[in-house]
């Protein structure tokens, strides 16, 4: 019964630990930001540019800011072909 159980406990450990690296807050904190306007997520340019307002969370804080004119962005990069 021991065995099992702590089995059981080292697997839960371990999927905790997946839990956390897959959670939004360590993308924050490898460096990216979670850009929200009035509480409702933001992922394009137009969006930011209509909202006015925006709360920019980072991994240590949040930001308050203001879009301003927004510049043409350069075309994705595709794949090399073999």
């Amino acid at each position: 019964f021991a065995r099992a159980t702590g089995a059981r406990r080292e697997r839960l450990h371990a999927l905790d630990r997946l839990r956390e690296t897959m959670g939004y807050r360590a993308t924050l904190a490898r460096g990216y930001a979670v850009v929200r306007a009035e509480g409702q997520l933001v992922t394009t340019a137009a969006q930011a540019a209509e909202a006015g307002l925006l709360e920019i969370e980072f991994a240590d804080a949040r930001l308050a800011a203001l879009p301003s004119a927004t510049t043409a962005s350069a075309a994705p990069r595709g794949r090399k072909s073999a």
